[in-house]
């Protein structure tokens, strides 16, 4: 496997109406506004938050330098290019060929601008571009088994995995930096279809950081 089994354009993945792509610096720029968002911070706790110090080092890491082993990627609208949000992953390992997935935050205002353009019986667009990661995870970067975990309190986030074919393997406290641990889920997809061996997410108690997941 290379190092670095990337696309060659900036288009990774391609689903029903989205395609997920290395983001441009305007993209970059409204994914730190979108971040900051209360409806999205409400619901999203991320691995790496930046602010107006750091932001050239989590550049490097979200979009640089962690390449293939994190990335974040632009969600856009396939018919016409426009953004819709982020995507990626984080914690890819190529000898477990284990990744996390998450950084899933969408603009409701494009989305409410296009959602009429939306095929017959649309999944939605966070459903679609699920789908599409976890398809190039598997099929481009030989991933066997794709994790991610939610807050229980976020129930339609909890519904967008199930609904992208992840399954729920265990509920846990999951331990964040600026509070008491939250109740999480943890769901798992894996390439055969048949669940995994069960590690990668602690029991109720348990003390594991986990790398990412779709909050």
């Amino acid at each position: 496997m290379e190092s670095r089994p990337l696309s060659e354009s900036d288009v990774v993945a391609e689903g029903r109406a989205v395609v997920l792509a290395w983001p441009t610096p305007q993209e970059v720029q409204a994914t730190l506004q979108l971040w900051k968002r209360p409806y999205v911070n409400r619901t999203a706790r991320f691995p790496f938050q930046p602010d107006a110090s750091d932001v050239s080092t989590w550049f490097l890491l979200r979009f640089g330098i962690g390449v293939p082993y994190r990335a974040t990627l632009a969600i856009r609208f396939r018919p016409d290019g426009r953004w819709l949000g982020t995507i990626g992953w984080t914690g890819w390992d190529p000898q477990t060929r284990r990744v996390w997935v998450g950084d899933l935050a969408l603009d409701y205002g494009t989305l409410k601008a296009v959602a009429r353009q939306f095929p017959a019986s649309y999944a939605g667009v966070a459903v679609d571009a699920v789908t599409a990661l976890t398809d190039y995870l598997f099929g481009s970067m030989g991933v066997e088994t794709v994790e991610t975990f939610i807050a229980e309190a976020n129930v339609l986030a909890q519904r967008v995995a199930l609904r992208a074919g992840f399954r729920e393997v265990r509920r846990f406290l999951c331990p964040v930096s600026d509070g008491p641990p939250v109740p999480a889920v943890a769901f798992r997809k894996t390439r055969s279809g048949t669940d995994a061996d069960g590690s990668g997410a602690p029991g109720v108690g348990g003390k594991q950081q986990h790398p990412g997941g779709m909050r």
